[in-house]
């Protein structure tokens, strides 16, 4: 048996596609932990929980430009992806070693504003 129930979905993974995905196991993810350091564009993301005969358990899965699906359980990587996401869709994956053993965060990059500035400083933009 395997079944997949998505618990949350945002972006690219709200998709009808993504959705037949999931059911037939069809998502082939790469491990968040062959990523580090890499720059990626998100483009959506979905928590979803996994059950096989054996067990159960949640991925997430990022769908990105660059990459396409990476999955992790880390609920850090979840989190920073959940927040930053609204104003930004450009992110730099950490590995973190922390007390309890190694995890993966999503920072975010900060882009320079590239809007060209008035010449003239004496006269205002409206």
């Amino acid at each position: 048996m395997y079944k997949v129930d998505i618990k949350e979905k945002n972006g690219s993974c709200e998709s009808e596609l993504f959705k037949k995905m999931a059911e037939n196991g069809d998502v082939i993810a790469t491990n968040v932990k062959n990523t580090v350091d890499k720059i990626v564009t998100v483009k959506g993301y979905a928590l979803c929980e996994v059950t096989t005969d054996n067990k159960k358990f949640n991925n997430f899965y990022v769908d990105t430009k660059e990459i396409g699906f990476i999955y992790t359980g880390s609920e850090y990587f979840k989190k920073s992806i959940k927040d930053y996401l609204p104003n930004t869709n450009k992110f730099i994956i950490k590995r973190l070693d922390t007390k309890k053993g190694t995890t993966y965060k999503a920072q975010p990059i900060i882009e320079e504003n590239t809007d060209k500035l008035a010449d003239d400083t004496d006269v205002l933009p409206f």
